[in-house]
This record gives C-alpha cells, sequence and structure tokens, in this order.
C-alpha cells in the first residue's frame, strides 16, 4: 500500500538518525531492531532498515525510540507503506500522537536545525 503524505512540514536529515523500533501489538511483539530515520513530520517518519518486516492488509503497529538533542522519543504509530531493496528496505510510519508529543517533536527539531546550521557556518 502506497501513502501519499501531505504534510505541511517535513524535515529531513542531512545524516539520517539511528533508532530502535518493534513491531507488532501487546500480544505479540518482535525483538528490538535497528534503523535510521531519514526524515519526520508531525504525521510520521520515513524508516530505512536492513530488517525485513512482513506487511499485511492491515497496517502493522509499530514503535520506534531515538534520541534527538540527549531528548529520548517513544513513538508510537503504523506501517502504512513499504519498499523492499537488496540491501535495505525503506517504511512509511504514521505515528498516533498528542499534541504535547506534536509539540516537543517540533520543539527539538528547532534546536537541531540550529545546531545544523551553525556547524555548517563554522566549516
Amino acid at each position: 500500500m502506497r501513502y501519499r503524505r501531505n504534510d505541511s512540514f517535513r524535515y529531513e536529515f542531512e545524516e539520517p538518525v539511528p533508532c530502535v523500533f518493534t513491531t507488532g501489538n501487546d500480544a505479540c511483539r518482535s525483538n528490538e531492531a535497528d534503523g535510521k530515520i531519514h526524515d519526520i513530520s508531525l504525521g510520521g517518519l520515513k524508516l530505512i532498515t536492513p530488517v525485513a518486516v512482513p506487511l499485511d492488509n492491515e497496517p502493522t503497529e509499530i514503535e520506534v525510540s531515538f534520541e534527538l538533542n540527549d531528548h529520548t522519543f517513544f513513538l508510537k504509530g503504523y506501517i502504512v507503506w513499504g519498499k523492499n531493496s537488496y540491501k535495505y528496505n525503506t517504511f512509511g510510519i504514521k505515528f498516533i500522537l498528542d499534541e504535547a508529543a506534536k509539540t516537543e517533536i517540533v520543539k527539538e527539531l528547532k534546536v537541531y536545525s540550529r545546531g545544523v546550521a551553525v556547524i555548517k557556518n563554522k566549516a
């Protein structure tokens, strides 16, 4: 299933951010796996991983954790699309977030992007 994103705000990382994720529901959860976040919005993110995740007709539940500016995020959502290739698999994740989590993501991304701008200006 292909998902069309219509988010007005999407931040693409110059260097993908490492993350850990699990899939499934509380009754049957997978082991933790490593991945990288390519981009993020308030609606979801693009996850890149060497791990193959079987996709059913129903959206697969996922929990993703990652650090940004020494703040650890634990975000829940659903895999809404997937693309498999030889080395890496790419998945589109749609978040289930409350307003407080969305505010925190925006706040930390602003701090992160200012830090990236400072590093570029010094180079």
